[in-house]
C-alpha cells in the first residue's frame, strides 16, 4: 500500500541519535514518513564543510526510523541520505540543535548548513533549522541513543512540535528556509525576526593566546545589552520563539533588479582597454 504521507529527512550536527533528532521522531512519526541522515559523532561548528576524501557510513534504526550515519559532516550526511534512500524529500528538518543559531553565525552552524545544502542540492525544496537556546556546557554534548528523552518532551519538545506544525501548515509562509530558535524555557509567543547584525553580541569572539600561539573559542555567551528589537536575539532574550525566514541562495535580488532595470545591457558595454605593454 502506497504511503502518501509527506517525506521528511531529519538531520543535524549533534549526531544521528541525538536528543533533538529523537524528540522530532517522537512528535512527527505519526503524521509523516521519517528518515534520518546524520553524523556519527558530535559535529557542532562544522558549517558547510565537505569531507572531500570521503569516509565511512552505516545504517541504523533510530526509535524505529531508518537512518544512515556518516563519519563526516552534516553536509555529507544529507547528501548520503539522498543517495541511500533514493528519493528527494518534501521537507528537511535539522535539529533540534543544543545551542542557539542566530545571525551571521549560521554560516558556521552544521545545523543550518545541512538544510542550506539540501535545498541547493535538490534534496528538498523546503527546509527548517531549529535550535534550542541552552547554556554553553551543552553545545558540544555527546549523546547516547539509550538516553531517556521523557524529561525533554515538555520543553523543548512540545514547543518544537507546535512551531514546526505551524510552519508546515503555512507552507513556510512562502519561504524555502526557516530558521527557528527556541528560548531556554517554554514559550507562549512566537516572533517573526530578522538575524542580528553582529553575532558577537551573543557568542564570545575568538581569542588568542600569544604565549602558546594558539587561538580558541570561549564557550560562553556574552551579556548583551540594548539588543535591537525585532531580531532573533531580542526574541530569545525576552523568552519568545524566534522565526526567521531566510534565503536559500546567495543572490542579492534587490541589487540584481536595480542594476538590470537601470543599467544598459552589461554585455554591450566594452571594458576599458587593458594596457598589456611590458613594464
Amino acid at each position: 500500500m502506497k504511503n502518501n504521507k509527506p517525506k521528511i529527512l531529519l538531520t543535524g550536527d549533534d549526531g544521528y541519535f541525538s536528543i533533538g533528532t529523537r524528540l522530532l521522531i517522537y512528535f512527527l512519526k505519526n503524521d509523516y514518513q521519517l528518515f534520518v541522515g546524520g553524523t556519527n559523532t558530535q559535529q557542532s561548528g562544522m558549517g558547510g564543510r565537505l569531507s572531500l576524501k570521503g569516509g565511512a557510513y552505516g545504517e541504523k534504526l533510530v526509535d524505529g526510523v531508518p537512518a544512515i550515519w556518516v563519519e563526516g559532516s552534516p553536509v555529507d550526511a544529507v547528501g548520503a541520505a539522498f543517495k541511500h534512500f533514493g528519493h528527494p524529500f518534501d521537507y528537511v528538518i535539522s535539529g533540534i540543535n543544543l545551542g542557539a543559531n542566530i545571525g551571521g553565525a549560521n554560516i558556521s552552524s552544521g545545523t543550518f548548513s545541512a538544510v542550506f545544502r539540501a535545498l541547493n542540492a535538490g534534496i528538498s525544496s523546503k527546509g527548517i533549522a531549529i535550535s534550542w537556546d541552552v547554556t554553553p556546557e551543552f553545545w558540544l554534548r555527546n549523546h547516547s541513543q539509550d538516553e531517556d528523552i521523557e524529561k525533554y518532551l515538555s520543553h523543548p519538545g512540545e514547543n518544537a512540535y507546535q512551531i514546526i506544525k505551524m510552519t508546515l501548515e503555512n507552507d513556510l509562509w512562502g519561504s524555502s528556509l526557516i530558521n527557528i530558535n527556541l528560548p531556554q524555557n517554554k514559550a507562549s509567543k512566537v516572533k517573526f525576526t530578522k538575524p542580528i547584525a553582529n553575532a558577537e553580541e551573543f557568542y564570545a569572539p575568538l581569542g588568542l593566546d600569544p604565549a602558546k600561539q594558539e587561538f580558541y573559542y570561549p564557550m560562553q555567551i556574552m551579556e548583551s545589552v540594548n539588543t535591537v528589537a525585532g531580531t532573533d536575539l531580542h526574541a530569545l532574550q525576552n523568552g519568545h520563539i524566534s522565526v526567521s525566514p531566510c534565503r536559500s541562495d546567495f543572490m542579492d535580488m534587490e541589487l540584481y533588479y536595480k542594476v538590470k532595470d537601470h543599467t544598459p545591457d552589461l554585455e554591450s558595454i566594452p571594458l576599458p582597454a587593458l594596457d598589456q605593454s611590458e613594464a
